[in-house]
């Protein structure tokens, strides 16, 4: 772990930099190898998270979403969200998290959405809790987003709630059998 913790303070470090050469797709597959296989290590987990950050950063500024695109297929949305539930209470865990899930609900509809589907509301208010200077700002901002984009998936309307939705389909129904009784009179 301490090797993988070395080379991830070395990449964060040259990641910061836009005129670096690094082989972002390679980095990428580094990083969220040594997230996966050293779960249990907090400081990693914050590197990996801050390192994403950099390299999305970098692509969107100039101009392109490759490394967007990469890591949104590569699961590291889930594999975030899942550390900053491991790590409720390390602020560096839940900051660099917040920061990353941020940038891609912000620059992308498909991050937006993927963020989203992951169900994040209880961990990201957790973060806001725990960390508010931190993570208040940010995990609300998310959270609006993913609100915003129900609604505007939803037609302009606020999407139902689970109970309304469970009485709509018989409501329907009710009033369906209301009117077929009214034309057999």
């Amino acid at each position: 772990g301490s090797v993988q913790n070395v080379g991830c303070v070395r990449l964060e470090i040259m990641t910061r930099k836009d005129d670096t050469d690094v082989n972002d797709s390679v980095v990428i597959s580094l990083v969220l190898d040594a997230m996966v296989e050293h779960e249990g290590l907090f400081s990693l987990q914050a590197l990996g998270a801050s390192i994403l950050t950099n390299l999305c950063q970098k692509c969107h500024s100039s101009g392109g979403d490759a490394n967007i695109d990469l890591i949104l297929e590569s699961g590291a949305v889930a594999l975030v969200l899942t550390s900053m539930q491991r790590f409720q209470k390390v602020e560096s865990v839940q900051m660099e998290g917040c920061i990353l899930l941020c940038h891609l609900a912000r620059i992308s509809v498909i991050g937006l959405d993927i963020v989203m589907e992951e169900r994040p509301k209880k961990i990201l208010k957790a973060a806001g809790k725990h960390f508010p200077e931190k993570c208040g700002m940010l995990s609300e901002e998310i959270l609006q987003l993913i609100s915003h984009r129900k609604v505007q998936m939803n037609g302009g309307k606020k999407p139902l709630k689970m109970k309304t939705m469970m009485k709509k389909p018989l409501t329907i129904l009710k009033k369906k059998q209301h009117v077929h009784e009214k034309k057999v009179i």
